[in-house]
């Protein structure tokens, strides 16, 4: 299962940036976001699990990034 975990956060991540070198213009949306997100939070909980400590590393800014992206938009899409 968590092998399974591993994969499935890649394939999101590479399907976002997949998708980003096809249409530039995917990279600004919420979506892309989201998959990386996502994504960034399986691998994260992969390598927590593995105890591969740059791997936590890379993981835990490839989740806040997207996170506090999203978070401003909501915030000051509020205001």
């Amino acid at each position: 299962m968590l092998l399974f975990i591993g994969i499935l956060g890649s394939a999101l991540c590479i399907l976002a940036l997949g998708i980003t070198l096809y249409n530039g213009k995917f990279g600004e949306s919420n979506c892309y976001k989201i998959l990386n997100l996502v994504g960034g939070l399986l691998l994260l909980y992969y390598a927590l699990a593995t105890d591969s400590l740059p791997f936590i590393i890379l993981e835990g800014i490839w989740v806040l990034l997207p996170a506090i992206s999203l978070i401003r938009k909501f915030t000051l899409s509020k205001n």
